[in-house]
């Protein structure tokens, strides 16, 4: 994307900042003065949109728009020392009522503990209340018990460390967020329908000539429907970004340092490797393999996992090559590849999907477009 374009999607998280409670004028994240006329009509936009999610009566949607102030505070990096602002002490208000709601989804409550760890309010947040919750509601998850697992590491709680691998080791999967939940997309959809995207950003877009100088005739014919679909979409995947990636580098200390836990520490591996949505994951729970072999020096299973691994990596690669090749523009601007990209799906499916999308459309005309099938 060119850099006119990342600037603007990057006001979501600044402006939404001081679209949670009034402010005065001198608190501004972005003053007029630094905006043109069509950022001034996109931020805008953009904070009518967070607003729209904060009155939301759906817990999810609404902590969606906490996290984007949230990260729009942060962004701003104006806190007045230890103090917290009026702003962010509204969103901690907001969020440990959500916190104490009885029925939250299991998506709901990830993203509360994304939003609940970071450094701005991690002191402030119900925390063990939320941790409590996932462990419970979402035991057969991986995933849940990582936070955990670095806060018994850093309070030494050997006990805990060891319990918590062994009810890992236990788990029935390893699930993150990945695509666009259902609702906040029908949501982004329905605001979008009745507070259309600026016509000043759209023709922004249309005089970077260069970015759409290669763009095919379906995508030219209804080229600012095509735009505007393509920019709402950048905003649900700006507001997907949200949910953090996990941090597996608690569990690599403690399978490599506890002799004792070896076994546990592999059928975890396992669970990454076999029954996680995650491209990411399945790669880290290779590299966890090959670490437990290595330390314990077992040289034919390590080179087993390396070959199982090299050729995992090459199948993405393989299938990249057609899913997200450099520079395609039309992918940006084509509503159904869009369709198949925000999907709240495996990720590896998705990328089949993707890959095997784009070879059908453009595989006659441009030959760098693999059959997803020679990727197996």
């Amino acid at each position: 994307m060119n850099n006119f374009l990342t600037s603007m999607m990057l006001l979501i998280f600044i402006t939404s900042a001081s679209a949670t409670v009034p402010i005065s004028h001198d608190e501004q994240r972005i003053s007029n003065s630094q905006l043109t006329a069509t950022e001034k009509a996109y931020t805008q936009w953009l904070a009518e949109l967070n607003n729209s999610l904060l009155k939301a009566s759906n817990a999810y949607k609404k902590t969606m728009g906490i996290a984007a102030a949230i990260k729009g505070i942060q962004a701003s990096q104006q806190l007045p020392g230890d103090k917290p602002p009026e702003p962010l002490l509204h969103l901690i208000a907001e969020l440990n009522t959500i916190i104490k709601q009885e029925k939250l989804s299991n998506l709901t409550l990830s993203l509360l503990a994304d939003v609940c760890f970071s450094p701005l309010i991690e002191d402030k947040c119900f925390k063990d209340i939320l941790l409590n919750k996932q462990l419970t509601q979402d035991s057969t998850n991986l995933i849940v018990y990582l936070k955990p697992l670095q806060l018994a590491l850093k309070e030494n709680n050997d006990e805990l460390v060891s319990n918590l691998i062994t009810v890992m080791s236990k788990s029935q999967l390893s699930y993150e967020p990945i695509g666009i939940a259902p609702d906040l997309d029908e949501a982004i959809n329905d605001f979008v329908t009745s507070h259309p995207i600026p016509s000043s950003f759209i023709e922004a877009f249309k005089d970077d000539k260069a970015l759409l100088s290669d763009l095919t005739e379906d995508i030219s014919k209804n080229l600012d429907q095509n735009i505007a679909t393509y920019l709402s979409t950048s905003v649900k995947l700006s507001y997907s970004y949200l949910h953090n990636k996990p941090d597996f580098s608690p569990l690599m200390h403690v399978c490599k340092t506890n002799e004792e836990l070896v076994g546990e520490c592999v059928v975890i591996s396992q669970i990454m490797i076999n029954h996680s949505n995650s491209i990411m994951v399945k790669g880290i729970g290779f590299s966890l393999l090959m670490a437990i072999h290595e330390v314990n020096e077992q040289e034919q299973y390590l080179k087993t996992t390396a070959k199982n691994h090299d050729t995992y990596k090459a199948t993405i690669e393989c299938l990249y090559q057609s899913a997200h090749p450099k520079n395609h523009i039309n992918n940006f601007l084509d509503p159904e590849y869009q369709k198949i990209n925000l999907k709240m799906m495996d990720e590896f499916e998705k990328l089949k999907q993707l890959a095997q999308y784009n070879y059908n459309k453009y595989h006659k005309t441009d030959s760098t477009f693999v059959n997803p099938e020679t990727c197996m």
